[in-house]
C-alpha cells in the first residue's frame, strides 16, 4: 500500500471575525494537505478554504505571479502565493509591513 504524502503547514488567522486585526494578534494554526508535486502555496490555501475551514480569508487574482496582491510572507520572506512551491512545514502569514485586516487580507 502507498503511503499518501502530506504538507504540514501553518497559516496565519486572525482571532475575530469581525474586528480588523491591526495588532496582528492572531495565531499561526496547523494544518495538513495532501501533497501533489508542484503544489503552490496558493494551492494550499485554495485546499484550506475549501476542504477544510471556509472562513479563511486571503487574497487571489491573476494567479501568475504579475498582480502582487498575493502576496505572503512565507517561511519570513515575502513571497507570491501563485508562484511559490510548498513545502512541508512552512508557516504562511500576512504580508510585512502591511495593515492586516483579516488573516491573510492586508491594504
Amino acid at each position: 500500500m502507498t503511503e499518501k504524502k502530506v504538507l504540514k503547514v501553518q497559516v496565519y488567522r486572525s482571532l475575530s471575525r469581525k474586528e480588523e486585526d491591526t495588532d496582528r494578534k492572531g495565531e499561526y494554526r496547523s494544518y495538513e494537505i495532501p501533497y501533489i508535486e508542484g503544489i503552490t502555496v496558493m494551492n494550499v490555501l485554495d485546499y484550506i478554504h475549501e476542504n477544510v475551514d471556509r472562513s479563511l480569508s486571503y487574497y487571489k487574482s491573476c494567479r501568475t505571479g504579475k498582480c502582487t496582491g498575493c502576496i505572503v510572507d512565507v517561511d519570513g520572506k515575502s513571497q507570491f502565493g501563485c508562484t511559490t512551491l510548498a513545502v512541508d512545514g512552512m508557516k504562511i502569514g500576512p504580508q510585512k509591513g502591511k495593515q492586516v485586516i483579516i488573516d491573510l487580507v492586508v491594504s
